[in-house]
């Protein structure tokens, strides 16, 4: 695993390891407060799929 990390010490692995799980975790719980706002209502969905609207 420390290979894969590009670490050299237990200590550092460890760190690395959890780091990145907290960062996944934190891109999880973003994603679904996004989709619990798109479910919501809270993005006009007309404007992103017409690309006049939005390439300006």
């Amino acid at each position: 695993m420390a290979k894969a990390l590009g670490t050299s010490t237990k200590r550092e692995t460890v760190n690395t390891a959890l780091r990145e799980v907290l960062e996944s975790r934190r891109r999880a719980l973003a994603l679904a407060r996004l989709r619990t706002a798109a479910g919501d209502g809270a993005f006009d969905l007309e404007l992103f799929e017409s690309k006049g609207n939005y390439r300006r």
